[in-house]
Order: structure tokens, then C-alpha cells, then sequence
């Protein structure tokens, strides 16, 4: 091989390279702008709803702050605590909750720093942060106690459900299309670059799980491509008993409720022990 051949490629070599580290170094610096989501300001909930809630004011970190939105349960029936997705789909989480509210459970609704305008920019620690100062409002103003909610998480949520049911042990765990880390996510996505190093956010569920014993629901679509569901799978069998997978066919990422999501959920809802009132 002559001395130009081996010039061209070890200048090639050099451009890939260099390409490799660009891409790199765009996918650190860019990545929570490639996991969150977040829109304008939430609507009025007079528009997503003719069921008004109780507005509980949730103090966050410094000066991030918000009005949660709060149904109650009929008596002796569980509130659902809901967290969840990266995206913003207001009117799309309320018709759902609703349905729940509907049979009598209680609602209640979080949500997280930079989305519905409120202020601060989404992290991990910072939506648990959100998270953590929503229930404590929640115990706060209804004196409902933690073994009396249901956590409902939703994709990215569902790692949120899972940090806060270590610290605050719900009578239940309903999972919608959870994962077992974003970072093994991402690495089905990514694998050429170094995710673990890189990745700042990983809501690892997996390493978490096995001390939650209260019942858990599982419920994931066939041919999810945002969320594969290997990776729920991953998730319920290292979760200990008892512990529920539902695998619905036909089904993606956001068209669980077309396909039936909803009646199984509520199967699992009539399931639980009712929790009387002191």
C-alpha cells in the first residue's frame, strides 16, 4: 500500500472518528431535550372536564410550585395517584382518569417541573422532588394515608411510581408500558455509544422493585415501539409477588385504551382490599 493509500484512510479513520465524538458530545449535552417533552401552559381544567377537582397547592423545590389537580374517592374506595409520560397530553390523561372517578375512585394528579408552565426544567431528581412535595400536599390536605393510593404510572412515570412507592409504600402499583431503566432503553437505540456513562436520567425501576410486595399491575402493548416490551417484561420478573402481566396484542405505546387497557385495569382495581376510614 503506498503512502497516499494509507493517507486517505487514516484521514478517513480521522473523520469518523471525530464524527463519532460530535455525535457524542451532542448526544450529552442534548439528551434531556431528547427525553422530555414538555408543552405550554396546561388548559383551564373547565375544558378537559365537567367534573371540577379540589385544587391542592403543591410547593416544590425553591420556587417551583403547582395546583394539583384533586377528585376524592367515594368512601372506603383508593385514590389513584397518577405520574405521567414525557410528552404533554392534558386533555388525553383526564378522559382517562376520569373513567376511574367514574367507578369511585378517588384521582389525584401530579405533575412535573417545566410542563404546564410550570417553572424549572425536567431531571430525575427533580420530577422525584415534584413528586415527593405532591404527596406530601396530598396527605396533607385530605389526611389520606399512603397504604390508601394506588400508584398509576404511566411509561416515564412508571419510574416515577417506583421511587415514590419506596418511600411512601402504596396499597398498589399500576404499571403502563414501564421499562426496567431509560438507559437500556436508550442502548437499544444507541448501543455504538457509551449510554451508561453518558446518560444523566436513567430511572432505573429494576434496582428498585424488589422491595416493593404490594401488588402490582402490569400492562404493556404487543408492538410497542417507543418502550419495547422486553423491557416491561424485564421489570415484572424481577418485581417479587404479587404481581400481574398483561400483554395486549394489536397494541403500541399510546393506544393501550383502544385495545382493551382500561377493562383490565379496572379488574385489578376491584382486587384491592378497601381501606376503611378511621
Amino acid at each position: 500500500m503506498d503512502k497516499d493509500a494509507k493517507k486517505s484512510i487514516i484521514k478517513m479513520f480521522m473523520i469518523l472518528v471525530y464524527c463519532y465524538l460530535g455525535m457524542m458530545a451532542i448526544m450529552y449535552f442534548q439528551q434531556r431535550s431528547l427525553l422530555y417533552f414538555p408543552g405550554g401552559a396546561r388548559p383551564d381544567i373547565a375544558a378537559l372536564t365537567q367534573t371540577q377537582p379540589t385544587i391542592i397547592p403543591v410547593q416544590s423545590d425553591e420556587d417551583i410550585a403547582f395546583n394539583a389537580w384533586y377528585w376524592p374517592a367515594k368512601e372506603n374506595m383508593p385514590t389513584l395517584v397518577f405520574f405521567h409520560g414525557n410528552g404533554q397530553a392534558y386533555e388525553y390523561w383526564v378522559n382517562k382518569l376520569m373513567i376511574y372517578h367514574a367507578q369511585g375512585y378517588g384521582v389525584f394528579f401530579t405533575d412535573y417541573r417545566g410542563y404546564g408552565g410550570a417553572k424549572g426544567k425536567p431531571t430525575e431528581q427533580g420530577i422525584y422532588a415534584d413528586a415527593r412535595a405532591h404527596i406530601n400536599a396530598l396527605i396533607d390536605a385530605t389526611q389520606l394515608t399512603p397504604d390508601a393510593l394506588v400508584y398509576y404510572g404511566e411509561s416515564l412515570g412508571t419510574g416515577v411510581a417506583t421511587q415514590m412507592a419506596t418511600e411512601f409504600p402504596p396499597m398498589a402499583i399500576v404499571y403502563e408500558s414501564a421499562y426496567s431503566g431509560l438507559n437500556e432503553v436508550a442502548k437499544s437505540r444507541y448501543g455504538i455509544f457509551p449510554i451508561d456513562i453518558l446518560m444523566k436520567d436513567k430511572f432505573r425501576s429494576i434496582d428498585k422493585i424488589s422491595a416493593l410486595t404490594m401488588p402490582k399491575l402490569f400492562v404493556h402493548g404487543a408492538i410497542d415501539v417507543v418502550v419495547p416490551i422486553r423491557f416491561g417484561r424485564a421489570l415484572f420478573d424481577a418485581a417479587p409477588e404479587p404481581k400481574q402481566w398483561i400483554e395486549i396484542e394489536n397494541a403500541g405505546h399510546n393506544n393501550l385504551y383502544d385495545h382493551g387497557a382500561q377493562l383490565q385495569i379496572s379488574q385489578f382495581l376491584s382486587t384491592l382490599k378497601p381501606q376503611a376510614k378511621e
